[in-house]
């Protein structure tokens, strides 16, 4: 089962008279559907490594 989640998020940058306006999109996956995109082009997940900290 696959829920979305994402977000969208937007940064202004000023420097003198210049304003520029980025825009971003966020999505959050688990391991599993990593490893299944990954496998579905092929590749294999050899090691996973993660922290607490």
């Amino acid at each position: 089962m696959f829920f979305e989640v994402s977000g969208a998020a937007e940064h202004t940058y000023t420097k003198a008279d210049r304003i520029e306006k980025q825009y971003f999109n966020h999505y959050v996956y688990t391991l599993s559907e990593i490893k299944r995109l990954l496998a579905r082009y092929g590749l294999q997940t050899i090691a996973v490594f993660n922290s607490a900290e």
